[in-house]
């Protein structure tokens, strides 16, 4: 039955595309590093270009994400200018 199981959970489509995400993400990670970018940064980064001047909390809202954790990501992306 496990057999049995696990093929199924291997042909769902959300197990499929984690395992994409995983492999994207590997892929890119040493070449984001060589260029001074975390992943967490992306999201942020693409919303302020395409609203520029919007407030935190309204940038918090439309990446739907903690208020904090926007404050720690803006807070990194303003030391390094």
């Amino acid at each position: 039955m496990d057999n049995d199981i696990s093929w199924h959970r291997r042909k769902a489509p959300g197990y499929r595309l984690a395992v994409l995400h995983r492999l994207s993400a590997a892929y890119l990670a040493p070449r984001m590093r060589d260029l001074g970018l975390k992943r967490a940064w992306i999201a942020p980064l693409l919303a302020l270009l395409e609203t520029p001047g919007q407030t935190q909390d309204a940038l918090s809202r439309s990446l739907r994400i903690d208020g904090a954790a926007t404050a720690r990501t803006l807070f990194e992306l303003e030391g390094e200018g």
